[in-house]
């Protein structure tokens, strides 16, 4: 007689699924530690916006005994965190293997389900980071020959004695008003293209023919020498910017830890240096920051990695596994298989407050 094992789909209810999910990613993703993630629990379905209020700021005047107070009138400013990521998964399994596999459904598929979404959230949420920085806090080698010109809807910029490379596609523009906006295309020496700092359209106007710099134009080489220098200069920058001094983070590749593991000023993490090790990626500490790896680094080798450094309120975050449902194989008319599928939906957003709160150090490794 054959021997009968009880189906452990059965087991494999959307909200176990869910809630599974969620555990993995929260467990095996970078973003709950280098993230504020406060609005998470306002999402209610794709493309839904958390509205984020961000307060005036408080004036402080001399006083003089006996004098009327003069009440200062706060202006708040509203941002919105858009849910505009969406990605959906969805697999079958046939009744034979249900019967044939004792393994617990909900862990071996969750398990594999979160593996590419881990690897997606991060280097989205990395790259979004890198691109958000404004100018000041970008670490590398920064570029300021001759003179620019920006033209009024399409962010093109004209150079006059300029040679611009493809090299700084990806660095930051810091026009003569100041403002930063990020470079996303060079057409050659004396043309490239700028948006918006978290946006995708240029909107700063007519900016006339003046002096500019273009921040970490190209990398800066990071050795064991020099290594300890490039990431105090990242703290340089944070504090210049009022950057809060607590939950600073910074996240590199394995091969710029195999250095860091060479400066005498690393700090390993040791279950007596850190109660939370167990937090994905961490390896240690360094000038201040926390230190994680990941491969999802933006950039290369070659023209140069964007490692990431800042405070939790620099980039807010909110994701949720949404609309998780499985259609058993009772439901389908001509086949055996029991289909799982997903919504994963996720936003991210640099307010223009925290903006300070990021930096970015561009540098090849050797």
């Amino acid at each position: 007689m054959a021997q009968i094992i009880t189906p452990v789909m059965g087991a494999l209810t959307p909200v176990k699924y869910s809630l599974k999910l969620v555990e993995l990613l929260y467990n095996d993703t970078l973003y709950p530690n280098i993230t504020n993630t406060t609005y998470e629990g306002a999402i209610k379905d794709s493309g839904d916006r958390v509205r984020v209020r961000t307060l005036g700021k408080i004036a402080l005047s001399a006083y003089t005994k006996g004098m009327q107070l003069v009440k200062q009138e706060l202006t708040p400013t509203y941002e919105d965190l858009i849910i505009d990521k969406q990605y959906y998964f969805s697999f079958g399994v046939d009744d034979i293997d249900k019967l044939q596999n004792d393994v617990n459904a909900i862990s071996e598929y969750a398990s594999n389900t979160k593996n590419d979404m881990e690897d997606l959230v991060d280097i989205d949420i990395l790259t979004y980071m890198a691109e958000n920085v404004k100018g000041s806090n970008m670490v590398g080698t920064n570029y300021s020959t001759g003179t620019a010109a920006v033209a009024a809807t399409t962010g093109v910029v004209t150079g006059t004695g300029t040679t611009w490379t493809a090299a700084m596609v990806g660095g930051i523009f810091v026009a003569s008003t100041g403002t930063s906006y990020l470079i996303t295309a060079r057409s050659s020496n004396t043309s490239i293209t700028i948006v918006d700092l978290g946006g995708s359209t240029y909107t700063g106007g007519v900016i006339a023919d003046s002096a500019y710099t273009i921040a970490a134009a190209t990398a800066l080489s990071v050795t064991k020498s020099n290594v300890y220098e490039k990431i105090v200069a990242l703290r340089t920058a944070l504090g210049q910017s009022l950057s809060p001094k607590e939950d600073r983070f910074l996240v590199v590749n394995s091969q710029f830890e195999g250095i860091l593991m060479q400066s005498p000023e690393f700090i390993p993490a040791v279950a007596s240096a850190y109660e939370n090790v167990v937090q994905k990626g961490l390896i240690g500490s360094i000038a201040g920051f926390k230190v994680y790896t990941t491969e999802n680094i933006k950039g290369n080798n070659t023209t140069g990695y964007f490692f990431v450094a800042g405070n939790k309120t620099y980039c807010s975050m909110a994701m949720q596994i949404m609309k998780t449902s499985i259609i058993p194989s009772e439901m389908s008319e001509d086949s055996f298989i029991s289909t799982v599928k997903g919504l994963l939906v996720w936003g991210r957003k640099v307010f223009n407050g925290n903006r300070g709160h990021g930096a970015v150090l561009r540098a090849t490794l050797s």
